[in-house]
């Protein structure tokens, strides 16, 4: 069974959740490409996504479709999370379009990273067995 048809097996509020994130994970870095004020965060974004993209499919792979699914994410994404703030808060001027795209980034990103943490957490407190 690949990974996607595992995703597929969630709930339907994890399905939802699947269909809002993927496209924020690939579009909001894409557009925070256009803007020269926001262009580093878009690459960051993407350097923070290619590990992300590639290690948890393979986790997949070898363990199926676990709790610790989670870590790769909180790995990556809580150093750009961190990133992302800073660079919103700085009082550099960022263009509203970008500005707004960067929020939506923020919020997508942290709850995720609530879920994955809680993922997590259960995992190593014994909850390993695959979801699927």
């Amino acid at each position: 069974m690949s990974f996607f048809d595992a995703a597929m097996l969630q709930p339907l509020w994890v399905k939802i959740w699947l269909l809002w994130l993927m496209p924020v994970l690939v579009l909001a870095p894409l557009i925070l490409l256009v803007s020269r004020s926001t262009r580093r965060a878009g690459l960051f974004t993407i350097i923070a996504h290619i590990p992300v993209f590639i290690i948890v499919p393979e986790m997949y792979e070898h363990m199926g479709y676990v709790r610790l699914l989670g870590l790769p994410h909180l790995i990556f994404w809580i150093p750009l999370v961190i990133y992302l703030i800073l660079r919103v808060c700085r009082g550099t001027p960022i263009e509203t379009p970008y500005r707004q795209v960067l929020y939506v980034l923020i919020g997508t990103l942290l709850i995720s990273l609530a879920f994955d943490a809680q993922d997590v957490v259960r995992y190593l407190l014994g909850e390993t067995d695959p979801l699927t």
